[in-house]
């Protein structure tokens, strides 16, 4: 079974600036404490972070929460917001993974899904929505940009 590396954004924790969960099913134990030495240091050249870093290991779940450095607010981080998501997303793929894990894609992480997602199959996925529902009517710009 391939390697499969899988990262979400979410910010539901006031205190969090953002919260990355990676997905590595069997390859965990391979690729994620190497995801774990690499994300700090790279995320380290943005700013001052703190990491709180836990898994599921039924699932291989690894979720990555990025958190403001002590006496700072998730507000004094706002701008980095994308930068962050950018270099916890591009460590992501170049281990072999996608965009989302347990949570979905839905329609905060539709431009991640295009940005990271393989172009073959988001042409399936058009193609499978388009025969589907070609009224594009079925949850429009969930998972797949609305027409």
């Amino acid at each position: 079974m391939p390697a499969l590396w899988i990262a979400h954004v979410t910010v539901t924790d006031e205190e969090a600036y953002g919260k990355y969960a990676a997905l590595a099913g069997p390859a965990i134990a391979k690729h994620g404490g190497h995801f774990i030495a690499r994300g700090g240091p790279a995320l380290a050249r943005l700013a001052d972070f703190r990491i709180n870093c836990f898994g599921h290991v039924g699932d291989g779940n690894l979720h990555y929460n990025v958190f403001p450095a002590p006496g700072k607010t998730r507000a004094d981080y706002e701008h980095l917001r994308g930068e962050v998501k950018r270099v916890v997303h591009d460590l992501v793929d170049e281990m072999g993974g996608s965009v989302s894990a347990e949570h979905g894609i839905g329609r905060l992480k539709v431009e991640d899904l295009e940005r990271y997602g393989d172009p073959a199959k988001l042409a399936a996925m058009r193609a499978i929505k388009a025969a589907l529902d070609p009224a594009g009517i079925m949850n429009p710009g969930a998972v797949l940009r609305a027409a």
